[in-house]
């Protein structure tokens, strides 16, 4: 049996995804490309976008450049089977871009990124009003992503203070500095009570918020996770082409990896993302961690195996369950 949850994704700074095709891409000449796909996107949007594909609905919130608005609302109304409530704050200016070029000759991937709006303290308050009403208990809030210019480590604090304080379950994927000063919240008053549900940093964002230097082994790796387990009940270190290592609430350790040639890979964008919607629908549905873990690390790999996010047939993540291996350490 599923839980009875309500989820709401934030995305403070959304972003319009392109992906482009050049044969032999280099940087300094003229590249003949072909756009492959262009669509709203942004960390947390990338989660609400795979987990209605997987049949939940949802709520999306944070931050829209007003010029981008209505291609937002029409573009997350079409995603199915599940539904997304859009609720994002539309404020001025455009929404950035993040440009994708990959070469398939070369079986490599370029990222190009431009700025987009600036959030203003006014503005600042809207969201935290706008979390305020959605966050209480029964609810999982998801913040993903970086945060959009004008906004501080502390605006982010208060956030997600909010939400903890209503009684969310809050998952944070957010980038190594800022998860740092989160997770140093998460051992004040709420200390005893775990307050954060799930954290999911790469491996240079667990570096970078422990203030370590690289981390080799897996050892290292789960001993370094374990150092925020006091206070976030699951960990979920994602390793890239290595797979991913999670500690669960019991502080059992688990590691997986999904076998694709390198050729079979596409696209890098949005794994991390529909990786954590993986976690959430396993969680959601009361799975095993083992099952959990492999599902996720499935959704991730399809999601590599396709040029944007979210486009893969769920009989693909089917076929890469079983070439999934995930082992308790």
């Amino acid at each position: 049996m599923g839980k009875e949850l309500s989820i709401v994704t934030v995305t403070l700074n959304t972003a319009i995804d392109r992906v482009l095709e050049a044969d032999n891409f280099a940087v300094g000449g003229h590249v003949r490309a072909n756009q492959k796909l262009r669509y709203p996107a942004g960390k947390g949007i990338n989660v609400s976008r795979t987990l209605a594909r997987l049949g939940w609905q949802n709520v999306a919130t944070g931050y829209i450049g007003e010029t981008h608005a209505a291609e937002y609302n029409e573009f997350l109304r079409s995603i199915k089977p599940g539904r997304i409530n859009n609720q994002l704050l539309a404020v001025r200016g455009a929404t950035r871009e993040n440009i994708t070029v990959l070469d398939p000759v070369n079986h490599t991937d370029t990222h190009i990124r431009t700025e987009g709006y600036e959030i203003s303290e006014h503005v600042s308050g809207r969201i935290i009003s706008k979390v305020g009403l959605l966050a209480r208990q029964g609810t999982m809030i998801v913040f993903s992503g970086s945060l959009p210019p004008g906004m501080t480590v502390t605006d982010y604090n208060t956030l997600v203070y909010v939400a903890i304080s209503a009684g969310s379950q809050v998952v944070l994927d957010v980038d190594g500095d800022v998860l740092k000063s989160l997770v140093q919240i998460g051992t004040g008053d709420h200390a005893e009570t775990k307050p954060f549900f799930m954290v999911k940093p790469n491996l240079h964002e667990l570096e970078e918020m422990l203030g370590i230097g690289s981390l080799q082994s897996e050892d290292e790796i789960v001993a370094a996770a374990k150092q925020i387990a006091g206070v976030v009940q699951w960990v979920v270190v994602t390793l890239g082409e290595g797979g991913a290592i999670m500690i669960s609430p019991d502080g059992a350790a688990w590691r997986g990896r999904c076998d694709v040639l390198s050729e079979e890979v596409q696209n890098t964008v949005g794994c991390g993302d529909t990786m954590l919607a993986g976690m959430i629908d396993g969680q959601m549905r009361d799975a095993e961690p083992e099952e959990v873990l492999r599902r996720a690390l499935a959704l991730a790999t399809a999601n590599a195996m396709e040029p944007g996010v979210a486009e893969y047939e769920l009989s693909l993540v089917a076929e890469l369950e079983t070439r999934t291996q995930v082992v308790k350490i």
